[in-house]
């Protein structure tokens, strides 16, 4: 808007509008961001969930970008499963061993579409519902609960808790299949498998 030779009202106008531009600008400078979402939080995660899926215990392709999506909680212990797999692959370099297929939904090919429903906060965590579709055919949708949690003004998956019915799949959530990964690896470095959730001792 051109302010010279106008009425007062018109350059009172035009002031107020440059001081606001100014206020504006500072405010977002400041560091004072649009207020971060659980939805939106799992609109990053899918955007970078291409990049690991069906990759198992894994960072896959993009682990930096997975990092910024992923709770500090879930971040250390899939970090620590992922060595705990690489570290028994290198002592039984001869055995199949580790989770295969995909650990962030309860398909074990994966999903190709979500749609993000409904989210019910509580204080800091939230647990949003998350339709998934896998596209090949027959095409096959379901349902898996998504745990987030707010760290300073972010959101971030903090678990997920698959939600499908097949025979074989895996059970229950991410965070108790990593930690029971841990868990297994540790007691084949020390000469124990863990044999449907039984500690037997390991007999070469």
């Amino acid at each position: 808007m051109k302010c010279q030779k106008r009425s007062g009202a018109v350059i009172l106008s035009c002031f107020l509008l440059w001081c606001g531009g100014f206020w504006i600008a500072g405010y977002f400078s400041s560091g004072h961001a649009a207020e971060d979402t659980p939805q939106a939080a799992l609109i990053r995660f899918f955007d970078v969930y291409p990049s690991v899926r069906g990759s198992g215990v894994s960072w896959g392709k993009e682990p930096d970008r997975l990092a910024t999506v992923l709770s500090r909680a879930l971040h250390d212990l899939l970090t620590k499963a992922s060595k705990a797999e690489g570290d028994v692959g290198r002592l039984r370099p001869d055995e199949p061993w580790g989770v295969e297929g995909d650990l962030w939904t309860s398909l074990f090919e994966g999903a190709d579409r979500s749609h993000i429903g409904s989210c019910k906060i509580t204080g800091k965590q939230a647990l949003c519902e998350v339709s998934l579709t896998n596209d090949e055919a027959p095409a096959t949708t379901w349902t898996d609960v998504f745990v987030l949690t707010r760290t300073g003004g972010n959101w971030a998956v903090d678990d997920v808790r698959w939600g499908g019915d097949w025979e074989f799949m895996h059970k229950g959530t991410l965070r108790d299949l990593l930690s029971y990964e841990i868990k297994r690896a540790a007691e084949i470095a020390s000469g124990v498998h863990l044999i449907d959730g039984a500690a037997k001792a390991h007999h070469k």
